[in-house]
């Protein structure tokens, strides 16, 4: 696959992908409401959107006008499970996504393999889901780095540093950002690895009545947090693609 230029004109040689949250995006009606975001990430040097889905009722909707956009604006897509909402036991789910998407004109593919990769997932049966999809699959889930091994890459999802159990870092354990990338490197015996970067200074995820924080910004963070706690059970990615009045209108709340 060819590389993406960056906006300087020089090629890094490594595809850049971004995080796109379909969770938000019920509201979308046509292919065209998607065009915004793919000509923007293009010109930011962006190769392809990572989709992550959960198991809403519009979710397969939704995921066709993306795949539609990108294919008419010159980007690639993957699909990303998130499995903060799907069960490692819906292989056969799973698997089935991928085939009615994965022969798409904008894939993103690895040679001849269908590019897929999750948020969370352990204990998936990779072996099942390539049996369910019944393609060729390049499998890069964010499955901790010692679930590592059996898939062809992994995607480490820790931007910040934490205290190794995906809570902010004390004095007396802080896991930093290289410490990660090691240990994944070491699990993966020479596999491809997905860092990732982080456009803000700090992470806001929900997951039920609990929130989960780590941040270099506090005043910022307390400012938003009684208004983007309202979303509990929603995992929330800001990113600077979507436009703050735009995320404002689509997830219904101001902050």
């Amino acid at each position: 696959m060819e590389r993406r230029q960056s906006p300087e004109g020089q090629s890094t040689g490594k595809m850049v992908f971004a995080h796109f949250m379909m969770g938000i995006v019920a509201g979308r009606t046509s292919a065209a409401d998607y065009d915004d975001d793919m000509t923007r990430a293009k010109s930011f040097g962006i190769d392809a959107f990572a989709l992550n889905i959960g198991t809403d009722t519009f979710t397969d909707e939704q995921l066709g006008y993306a795949y539609q956009s990108a294919a008419k604006n010159g980007m690639k897509v993957f699909i990303s499970f998130d499995f903060n909402w799907f069960k490692t036991s819906q292989t056969a789910d799973v698997g089935a996504k991928i085939k009615k998407f994965g022969g798409q004109p904008a894939q993103l593919k690895i040679g001849d393999k269908v590019f897929v990769s999750s948020f969370s997932g352990d204990g998936l049966n990779l072996a099942a889901v390539r049996s369910a999809a019944g393609m060729p699959l390049f499998i890069a889930p964010n499955f901790k780095a010692a679930n590592a091994a059996n898939a062809d890459a992994a995607f480490n999802w820790g931007a910040w540093p934490s205290n190794g159990a995906n809570k902010a870092p004390t004095d007396a354990v802080n896991v930093t950002v290289a410490d990660g990338d090691q240990a994944y490197m070491k699990a993966l015996g020479g596999k491809p690895y997905m860092a990732r970067k982080s456009g803000h200074p700090f992470s806001l995820i929900a997951f039920g009545a609990q929130t989960i924080c780590m941040s270099y910004n506090l005043p910022v963070l307390l400012s938003m947090n009684a208004n983007l706690s309202t979303r509990s059970g929603i995992p929330l990615v800001l990113h600077p693609l979507r436009p703050r009045s735009i995320l404002q209108q689509e997830l219904g709340i101001p902050f």
